[in-house]
């Protein structure tokens, strides 16, 4: 191996690429590799998690907010938990006294009073098949009063709408010292410029 002091590249001259260990993958980049799993995939005889089924298991529908911010006013789980085979119904106010968040981490498995995202998990059904769960979850009723959200990036970082209430920012972490001085004479000396 030598470099190429004009242009600063390695080049590969006299090597065994069979006695150096470390450039054998080398030979798979770009290259057609036969997999052990394909005829088993490729058959419809692959396994997989939703094909898992054990005694006494249960499965679970969640009911997601429709709003990308709002306050939970509030949650009528009644219906769906009197529904035969439902095992359980879970809301933010169950799971506050089982979980503790690790490290940095401010917010709740499911959220108590408020949602900052479509889609949020709010409610949590268990039944005894999927299809239960979810007609369990279609009979919970969730009441929101809509909030502004936090759509731009310019505003979520002038803190102008908090995106979690309780929080003193939007900012969960910062890098400290970050010098990006010399990030356009490194793009200068890129081998391929591209703009739009």
């Amino acid at each position: 191996m030598s470099r190429d002091d004009s242009s600063g590249r390695v080049v590969l001259t006299n090597i065994d690429i069979q006695d150096d260990d470390r450039l054998d993958a080398a030979r798979y980049v770009g290259a057609r590799t036969r997999r052990k799993e394909d005829p088993r995939l490729l058959s419809g005889q692959g396994s997989y998690v939703d094909d898992v089924v054990l005694p006494g298991m249960g499965h679970v529908a969640f009911v997601r907010s429709p709003y990308p911010r709002a306050t939970i006013d509030a949650i009528d789980v009644s219906a769906a938990k009197g529904l035969p085979g439902v095992l359980g119904v879970l809301t933010g106010r169950d799971l506050t006294d089982d979980t503790d968040p690790p490290g940095n981490w401010r917010k709740a498995i499911l959220p108590i009073e408020h949602v900052v995202y479509v889609g949020e998990p709010v409610v949590m059904v268990i039944a005894e098949s999927r299809a239960l769960a979810e007609d369990a979850a279609e009979l919970v009723e969730v009441s929101y009063t809509r909030e502004a959200p936090v759509i731009e990036l310019e505003d979520a970082i002038a803190d102008l709408h908090l995106a979690h209430h309780g929080d003193e920012t939007n900012v969960f972490e910062s890098v400290a010292n970050a010098s990006f001085e010399r990030v356009d004479e490194i793009l200068a000396r890129s081998p391929h410029v591209f703009t739009e």
